[in-house]
């Protein structure tokens, strides 16, 4: 392999279940910036998310750019500048709570709180993990645009939510499942890959798509491992080793790591 940039998902994929990084995680990164790789951190969380995550455990540096909320938003972190790649309008963001509003599930949108319309333990649970304040509000009176509206349920109602999405022919959004807990709505042709296809279009990294090593392992990441060398995080994993060139073990059993030294650094 002929690797010059290295793009990876955050949750399940390097950061574990319990919001840690691993001690040979953090190594791997340093490792690759030291040897002068572009990192890329392509994420389903917004970059603000992001960046309180990276300046936690103090691996900020180790990034030279964030993709946030599915290929929505774009930051360059030594240049500091920030760019909406694409938003939902807020009529989109009303429509879409319009036709869902009474599914047993929580409809959200949120930038540093999460904005939702049906506080439950679940979702409580799953955003003060990381560490953010939820707030119940009336939709109707959303009044900006925003990258993503999420829905969050409890797994066992996974194969009628996925069900839903694959009935919802929407123009102006794309609907999928991220996780077996959440499904997304993004603007139209709104994915990782897309994120990705920002950084080349502008010549931000003049890179080719088989230049470039991706590490995912969940629904929200197909298009960017099927897009370039893709490395399915769980051998097993069957939301994404379909879609992937390559696999390795999980992220609590150290599986970037584990990858990168035996394939990137021992080679590079």
């Amino acid at each position: 392999m002929k690797i010059k940039a290295i793009q990876t998902d955050l949750d399940g994929t390097i950061f574990n279940h319990d919001q840690t990084f691993s001690i040979k995680t953090i190594e791997a990164l340093k490792l690759l910036k030291n040897k002068n790789y572009t990192l890329i951190l392509n994420s389903g969380r917004v970059v603000q998310g992001l960046l309180k995550v990276l300046e936690k455990f103090n691996i900020k540096d180790c990034f030279d750019y964030l993709i946030g909320a599915n290929g929505a938003e774009f930051y360059d972190i030594k240049n500091n500048i920030f760019k909406s790649i694409s938003m939902l309008e807020i009529e989109t963001i009303k429509d879409i709570y319009y036709k869902y509003k009474n599914e047993d599930f929580s409809l959200c949108v949120y930038d540093e709180i999460v904005y939702t319309n049906k506080i439950t333990n679940f979702l409580n649970q799953k955003f003060r993990l990381r560490g953010m304040e939820v707030v119940e509000i009336d939709f109707d009176k959303i009044n900006k645009k925003y990258p993503k509206v999420i829905a969050i349920f409890s797994n066992d109602k996974f194969d009628y939510v996925h069900q839903l999405l694959n009935n919802d022919n929407s123009n102006v959004y794309d609907a999928f499942m991220s996780s077996e807990v959440i499904a997304e709505f993004v603007a139209k042709g709104t994915n990782k890959l897309t994120g990705l296809d920002y950084l080349i279009s502008n010549k931000i990294i003049n890179y080719d798509y088989s230049e470039i090593l991706s590490f995912g392992d969940s629904y929200n990441d197909k298009e960017m491992l099927k897009g370039t060398i893709g490395v399915s995080i769980g051998k097993n994993n069957d939301a994404v080793l379909s879609d992937c060139k390559y696999s390795t073990e999980k992220c609590e059993e150290d599986g970037f790591y584990n990858f990168i030294m035996k394939n990137v650094i021992k080679n590079g």
